[in-house]
């Protein structure tokens, strides 16, 4: 979906966007549209794509309904990123016409955590929505304790961590609309001095235990201990998507900062 990416991370949409709670469906192999979405298209009649958008009010009222792309085309490269925000952030502003909407804090802030890790997803090298980071955070469990330190060399699966390495999903791609559910491989974890030990290994990500693998890469970190635990870490490797315009399996490189919170 051309607009995840690109209008909906430009930051004039962002800015648009922050008094409104933003959800999304994407339909895959013709699923039915979900009874609660049904009505919303019903009352819209927007041709030209398959990305139609709606602004609610705080009572889940539909007050406007919008394309997708500017003059209802159907051709997501017909107009530049400037002309998407402004398509979109107008009709935003028009359908939030006369509505009370809710103070913004005056920053941005980046999502953060009290204790556990943020990870910066992206896709070297590609343009558009593919090009655009996302910023994930998430609060420890059990992660910590399985990262203890080592007496000597040990093993863990990288599915402990698994609530962290299946975030590393390609931003803006349309067919990964979730987050992987499989995290497959083993990590090692070895002492290096009295406070530090390395963590790395390979992983396999995908999207069921019975399907096939959509990236395989490398998790490498140095892990430091003190008054808690504390990591920098890099996931590197590759993403496989089917080009059905090509007919053929594309590489795309992927790479993820992992960072523990708070530093």
């Amino acid at each position: 979906m051309h607009v995840r990416g690109s209008s909906l991370s430009h930051p004039r949409v962002v800015e648009a966007l922050r008094p409104f709670i933003v959800a999304f469906w994407g339909q895959a192999n013709d699923e039915p549209i979900p009874a609660d979405v049904q009505p919303l298209y019903d009352a819209s009649a927007h041709g030209g794509s398959n990305v139609r958008c709606f602004v609610l009010d705080s009572a889940g009222r539909l007050l406007h309904s919008f394309n997708g792309f500017p003059g209802n085309a159907g051709n997501p490269l017909g107009y530049s990123d400037d002309q998407y925000a402004a398509y979109f952030a107008g009709e935003i502003t028009r359908g939030a016409a006369g509505q009370t909407l809710p103070k913004v804090e005056a920053a941005l802030r980046l999502p953060d955590v009290k204790s556990g890790v943020r990870l910066f997803i992206r896709l070297p090298g590609r343009h558009g929505s593919y090009g655009s980071p996302v910023v994930e955070a998430v609060e420890n469990e059990s992660e910590w304790a399985a990262l203890a330190y080592p007496s000597g060399t040990r093993e863990i699966e990288a599915s402990k961590l698994s609530r962290w390495l299946r975030l590393c999903y390609p931003p803006g791609v349309n067919e990964q609309l979730e987050p992987f559910d499989t995290v497959k491989g083993t990590l090692t974890l070895r002492p290096a001095g009295e406070k530090q030990a390395i963590l790395s290994g390979t992983i396999r990500l995908g999207m069921s235990a019975t399907g096939y693998d959509l990236f395989g890469g490398t998790f490498e970190a140095v892990v430091t201990y003190g008054s808690g635990v504390s990591l920098r870490g890099v996931v590197d490797g590759v993403y496989w998507r089917w080009e059905p315009r090509q007919g053929r399996w594309m590489d795309w490189r992927l790479t993820a900062v992992v960072e523990s919170r708070p530093e």
